[in-house]
């Protein structure tokens, strides 16, 4: 097999296609991971299934290349790849196997699966593997297919919110990591850049829809779901030394769900949160083990109460942890608590910034907001809340306590 190489240039870049910063960033790519988030119409999948063409045609090689389903890849990189191998002239009904979903391209191979089909991935191999629109795929599908690749995978996706990717793949030693927008993009007609760019004029004017679209869409970094419940915070690389510990939230969890603990201080006027535990099977000598720490030891802990049992055994051991009083509509009041002043939360809480990410208000048939949370991606945004309701809201109450 000819020696894999990372740049193109004028004379072997595919012939018949619009020349696009998209396309030389992603071939300069090197590492065996290779990981390219994108905004709305920066040409990622396009930039990706060039290059995968220019790379293929000379070469003996196969491809896979992986959606969430066949039909999402019908729509995406199926259609794509068909469209470009038309305009470069490459096209023969005769290399197409429809039903195998497979393409010939000279001496390679292009073959098109869809992760619902499990079955169809065990033992599959490849010399290359292409997740279109990762974020929609399970992880345990791409590290299947990852583990039998042989010398490298592409992963693109838009970045809604953060997923499997950042919290298992990011910063690893063989991933290089890009992020495309539509400037990077030449073949977008003016008129798009046009709607685009009002975008970001809005988000300007503080329109939270478009602050939230430009920030993904536009500029192609992390922001919220629409309808996300939290959103008055920022993230910060870590907790300034002069920052007092206030006291923390707890959720307790086990098998399904994990037991988690944030530590809430405060510096500056503003409230910090950082992750301490988000983990599954500790039993309460874990629990506290984790928090032996003095600093956790003199604020007061806020847990369910409904885990009485297990707040008597931490509270024996020491740890200053009390149930979080219960009250009508007490969800509704503490996540209006938390709404009400800016905070910010360490890059390190991985775990909670999914959650704040990922837990919005429900939503009617035509897609409006009801005032009621999802019942997921809240463990540890539930502890927070009740720290919340017991230092700002009804549940507010002095403790003459004095911890060991």
């Amino acid at each position: 097999m000819k020696e894999v190489t990372q740049t193109s240039t004028e004379d072997d870049k595919p012939k018949g296609t619009i020349p696009t910063t998209a396309f030389e960033k992603v071939a300069k790519l090197s590492k065996r991971i290779r990981a390219v988030r994108g905004g709305q119409s920066a040409g990622k999948t396009y930039a990706i299934l060039e290059y995968l063409i220019w790379f293929a045609e000379k070469r003996k090689i196969n491809i896979n290349i992986v959606g969430k389903d066949i039909p999402a890849l019908k729509n995406t990189a199926m259609k794509d790849f068909f469209d470009i191998l038309d305009l470069l002239g490459l096209y023969d009904p005769e290399k197409h196997n429809k039903t195998d979903r497979t393409y010939r391209l000279n001496k390679s191979k292009f073959k098109f699966l869809g992760c619902d089909e499990p079955a169809k991935l065990k033992g599959v191999r490849a010399d290359i593997t292409y997740f279109c629109e990762a974020n929609n795929s399970p992880h345990q599908a791409w590290h299947e297919l990852h583990s039998r690749t042989k010398l490298f995978s592409l992963l693109c996706w838009n970045p809604d919110a953060p997923f499997w990717f950042d919290e298992r793949l990011l910063g690893r030693d063989d991933c290089d990591f890009i992020t495309l927008t539509f400037q990077d993009n030449e073949a977008l007609s003016d008129d798009i850049k046009s709607d685009m760019w009002e975008w970001k004029r809005l988000a300007e004017l503080g329109d939270p829809y478009y602050e939230n679209l430009w920030q993904t869409r536009g500029l192609g970094q992390l922001g919220s779901l629409t309808g996300a419940i939290l959103t008055n915070y920022e993230t910060i690389d870590e907790i300034p030394p002069h920052a007092k510990y206030v006291g923390g939230g707890m959720d307790f969890g086990f098998s399904n769900d994990p037991t988690t603990f944030t530590a809430i201080w405060e510096a500056d006027g503003t409230l910090i949160w950082d992750e301490v535990i988000y983990e599954k099977g500790l039993f309460n000598p874990d629990i506290f083990a984790r928090l032996k720490s003095t600093n956790y030891r003199t604020q007061i802990i806020y847990a369910d109460q409904s885990g009485a049992q297990a707040i008597a055994e931490l509270r024996k051991f020491g740890l200053p942890i009390l149930g979080a009083k219960k009250y009508e509509n007490s969800i509704i009041h503490g996540l209006s608590l938390m709404q009400r002043e800016p905070f910010k939360v360490t890059v390190s809480s991985k775990n909670l910034i999914k959650e704040l990410h990922n837990y919005k208000w429900l939503q009617d048939n035509d897609g409006n907001s009801l005032n009621v949370p999802i019942d997921k991606y809240n463990h540890s945004i539930d502890g927070i809340r009740y720290w919340y309701m017991m230092t700002r809201g009804k549940g507010q109450k002095k403790f003459g306590f004095k911890w060991r």
